[in-house]
């Protein structure tokens, strides 16, 4: 059954899906995924950009995982799939809200508080 939301997929988001493989036991690493698909290496950034498209815009349920028994890319078949790539998720914002606060705190004694103007002008 498809949803509603999802949209066709150009060619390379098609050669992408087919090679992921259903459900978190069957996970493959982003080097297996470039290998099957016969990406060069240049094509790196384009094969990530189509892994992140494919959910996010494309609606379709790739998910990932770094966890060590569960390692890589699946499609997301049942619901124990589904928390295993939301808990990859919740993982990476939680890593990216750190990273921001963190990059705030460094950049701060730029800055006069309060005013956003750079203390050297």
């Amino acid at each position: 059954m498809n949803n509603k939301k999802q949209k066709d997929l150009p060619y390379m988001h098609e050669v992408v899906l087919s090679v992921l493989p259903a459900g978190r036991s069957n996970a493959i690493t982003f080097k297996e995924i470039m290998s099957r698909v016969g990406a060069r290496s240049n094509e790196e950034r384009q094969i990530r950009s189509i892994l992140s498209e494919l959910p996010t815009i494309y609606k379709r349920p790739v998910a990932s995982s770094s966890e060590k028994k569960y390692k890589g890319f699946f499609l997301v078949v049942d619901l124990e799939d589904f928390l295993v790539g939301d808990r990859s998720l919740v993982t990476r914002e939680l890593h990216t809200h750190k990273r921001r606060n963190s990059y705030r705190e460094a950049c701060a004694h730029l800055f006069t508080p309060g005013t956003g103007e750079n203390r050297d002008e």
